[in-house]
């Protein structure tokens, strides 16, 4: 039998006691631990230690208030009764009270409940079998570990309830597109927002703390700016805000209104909270129409365009630039700047002066050359001194390029219809720091409006230079046309009153055919150009050689220089050289030539002419004359239509169209034509330069040309049938003169009639005539006679148009009004031949 030891149960107790005190003091050390965890990780944890704290056969603890679903110890694996157990004590709301459960078998199972926090559905329950479950120790342990566990779930909880109301109310700042600042009473910035951050391009770091003036005040409107902020610290708000002008951290500039409303924070000084908003395209947009509007003002007001490009200089400066140039193209392809507006001052203004007169080459890298050059815009927002010096024209141009602090600027091409008329430059030197591309936007627009105003001022000029053409090209017309006439009529008049003498007759005789033949020259020249502007000038081209033609037209013109007793010093080589052309057309180029060298160069005066190969592949002829010259400012327009030079020499005579029909006829053939002088007093030089035919090049067989006509028409049997009486008795004249044998009929139906007695081997009609024109009239014939009857259109419709119609028409050959016999002759054989 044994015997207990009475001093072993105080020891007992007394260890236990210890113990328990030691988890007592380990709960309490808990929150230095759970201060780190999260709530789960807390309930864990909690379980973990009533576990390991105390005998017990299970431990279940469900905190979904905390995110914790539920925990389960038990001290036996697969204890499904204890567990059942649990949870059900965990579903009553019984608190503090120990609850027992019997079981079959087995001791009864003892359950007390605790809650978590002041939320009923978070708790735990602790079951155990033993009988004496739970000691007070016990009890204290797990109301020191509900407590410590309720009060960290607690403010766990509130903590992230802070922190989701702190990041609900920053994503709400965040996503809001105005920018948020906080100014207090100091003046001290205490607070800015994602959005003004990212609208300034300084971090929030950087703009929080810093005092007036900040860093996005735009130095040139800090003035404004400090004058709205001192109003507002003073508690003058402006209840519809500020319209300001803020930079970014690059240097780029935009347009801000600023709402104010005071704000108070616990503990903070009192201040005022601003809302920015970015209104740079709003106010970009009004600027622009504005100054648009006064730039079409402006444009508008005169046809004057350099004066209102002036205008347009002075309108861009200060508001959108510090300095602007406006260039205009020359017609050597130079500059002229016709503009120059700058910031007020004495200093500015010489250097205005030094730049209006010196500007940059046109083979200069970058600037106005670039932008014409390349017919595009040119920004540059940092321009270095290596850039300027590259631009400079010279020494006084680069000084006064760097003397103006330039720091950025812009060049736009002024372009209409395809055509740049000068280059507009915006430049910043002081307050402008860059360009955006707004501006650029805006310089384009206003350099296409000022485009357009120089192209509508110059049409209108054009215009009206063709009007006063015209009108003097009619007034020249009648004058050429009338003088020969006179001549004409005056000795007609003169032969049918008679009683001349056999010489007044020959020169009356003489004078009348040189009037008729100026006549058809003046109409000649007329058609030409005529088929020049539409297109319907043709050649008739073959291998023809210059040296042949050059010498006919010598020979032409020679009778008129030796009336003048001019001397005609003549070196034609290029003997064996010849060009695919046509031989009366470039007769007609070199005659033109060389009619106008005799006719402007005074008596005793010198033409010459030289003819040479200038290369494998050129040759050129060269009509030089010691005439009173071509002024300067006439000579880019020499060769064109209807313009003439009037000086002493030269006085205005003719129509002034050789030059033009030359120039034109020479461009056919594959050359140019090219003019020069010394001025007044200085001669003419006219050059033609024309491709060489190949040695093994042949023309075209479509091209070669007729040879010339059999000019013996004796006997021929023809039919005239014409309207008019003169006409028809002057054609029956000089077919007769050929041995023609003519029979005359006034229309159609006494053509036919004539048929009954004559049968004609050629028809020669007109074909504008009273009754059956000339067309059916054809018809008919060759429907009673032959179908293959030879027939000659006589009209007085030259053009080519007027041809076409009447060769499809079926007619062989076609002859032009006034009467040419020799041309008459040439078509008839070729009818002949053809048939």
């Amino acid at each position: 039998m044994m015997h207990s030891d009475p001093c072993a149960e105080p020891a007992r107790d007394s260890v236990e006691l210890r113990r328990s005190l030691r988890d007592l003091v380990a709960l309490t050390m808990l929150p230095t631990v759970w201060a780190g965890y999260e709530p789960p990780q807390i309930c864990a944890d909690l379980v973990d230690v009533i576990a390991r704290m105390i005998d017990t056969d299970g431990v279940y603890l469900t905190a979904p208030a905390n995110d914790c679903g539920e925990i389960l110890r038990l001290k036996q694996e697969g204890d499904r009764e204890t567990e059942r157990c649990l949870r059900a004590s965990a579903a009553e709301s019984a608190h503090g009270n120990v609850q027992t459960i019997a079981g079959p078998g087995q001791a009864p199972l003892r359950l007390l409940t605790s809650t978590l926090s002041f939320r009923a559905t978070d708790r735990f329950v602790v079951a155990s079998r033993r009988a004496d479950f739970p000691t007070e120790m016990e009890r204290l342990i797990l109301r020191v570990a509900a407590n410590q566990a309720s009060t960290w779930l607690d403010w766990k909880h509130a903590e992230a309830a802070v922190v989701a109301e702190s990041a609900f109310r920053r994503a709400i700042e965040n996503s809001m597109a105005a920018g948020v600042a906080v100014v207090d009473v100091s003046g001290r910035q205490t607070y800015v927002n994602r959005a003004f951050a990212a609208m300034t391009g300084w971090p929030e770091a950087e703009l929080v703390g810093r005092t007036p003036p900040f860093p996005y005040w735009a130095p040139e409107d800090a003035a404004n700016i400090q004058a709205a902020f001192e109003e507002v610290l003073a508690g003058r708000i402006n209840p519809a805000g500020y319209e300001l002008r803020f930079r970014r951290r690059n240097e780029q500039r935009f347009d801000a209104l600023v709402l104010i409303s005071p704000f108070e924070q616990p503990g903070r000084l009192p201040g005022f909270l601003a809302s920015i908003y970015d209104i740079t395209e709003r106010k970009t947009a009004e600027r622009t129409a504005r100054f648009l509007a006064e730039a079409g003002e402006i444009l508008s007001r005169s046809l004057d365009y350099e004066d209102t490009l002036r205008g347009i200089s002075a309108l861009v400066v200060p508001r959108f630039a510090d300095w602007c140039f406006i260039d205009l193209v020359e017609a050597d392809g130079g500059f002229r700047r016709i503009a120059v507006a700058h910031p007020p001052g004495a200093v500015h203004e010489a250097i205005a002066a030094r730049l209006q007169r010196s500007y940059a080459p046109k083979s200069a890298p970058s600037g106005v050359s670039q932008t014409f050059t390349r017919g595009t815009s040119f920004l540059m927002n940092e321009v270095s001194e290596d850039v300027l010096i590259a631009v400079s024209r010279d020494d006084e141009h680069r000084d006064a390029l760097l003397s103006m602090g330039i720091r950025c600027f812009v060049s736009v091409p002024m372009t209409s219809r395809g055509t740049t008329f000068g280059v507009l430059t915006f430049l910043g030197t002081q307050d402008r720091t860059r360009f955006e591309p707004g501006d650029v936007a805006l310089a384009e627009e206003v350099a296409r409006r000022a485009a357009l105003a120089v192209d509508n001022a110059r049409l209108y000029g054009n215009a009206q230079e063709a009007n006063r053409a015209k009108d003097e090209f009619l007034a020249n017309l009648s004058h050429e046309l009338r003088t020969p006439m006179t001549a004409i009529l005056g000795w007609a008049h003169l032969l049918q009153l008679g009683d001349l003498e056999a010489g007044q007759v020959s020169l009356g005789l003489q004078t009348i055919r040189q009037s008729g033949e100026a006549q058809a020259k003046l109409i000649d020249d007329l058609l030409d150009i005529s088929r020049v502007v539409t297109g319907k000038l043709h050649l008739n081209a073959t291998a023809v050689r210059l040296s042949d033609i050059a010498r006919g037209a010598i020979a032409a013109i020679r009778p008129a220089a030796d009336a003048k007793r001019q001397r005609l010093e003549v070196d034609i080589g290029a003997d064996d050289t010849t060009v695919l052309g046509d031989a009366s057309r470039l007769q007609q180029v070199f005659w033109n030539l060389l009619s106008n060298a005799v006719k402007f160069t005074p008596p005793g005066g010198v033409v010459r002419i030289q003819l040479a190969d200038r290369d494998s592949d050129n040759v050129v002829l060269t009509v030089e004359d010691t005439g009173e010259g071509i002024p300067p400012e006439f000579l880019p327009l020499v060769f064109e239509r209807f313009r003439q030079a009037a000086t002493a020499a030269r006085g205005r005579t003719g129509l002034g169209l050789g030059l033009a029909i030359a120039k034109e006829l020479v461009e056919m053939h594959g050359g140019s034509i090219a003019a020069s002088s010394g001025g007044r007093g200085g001669g003419s030089t006219f050059t033609v330069t024309l491709p060489r035919l190949a040695e093994n090049q042949k023309p075209p067989e479509r091209l070669v040309r007729a040879g010339r006509p059999h000019e013996k028409l004796r006997s021929l049997r023809v039919l005239l049938v014409e309207d008019d009486e003169a006409t028809r008795v002057l054609l029956a004249t000089v077919l007769g003169t050929f041995g023609a044998d003519v029979t005359s009929a006034s229309c159609a139906t006494e053509a036919e009639a004539a048929l009954l007695t004559f049968e004609p081997e050629i028809l020669i009609t007109d074909i504008e005539m009273p009754g059956n024109d000339g067309v059916s009239l054809l018809h008919v014939l060759r429907g009673l006679k032959s179908p293959t009857l030879p027939a000659i259109a006589v009209t007085g419709y030259a053009d080519d148009a007027s041809r076409e119609r009447a060769l499809a028409a079926g007619f062989n050959g076609f002859v032009p009004k006034p009467l040419d016999p020799a041309l008459l002759a040439d078509e008839i054989v070729r009818a002949l031949v053809a048939k």
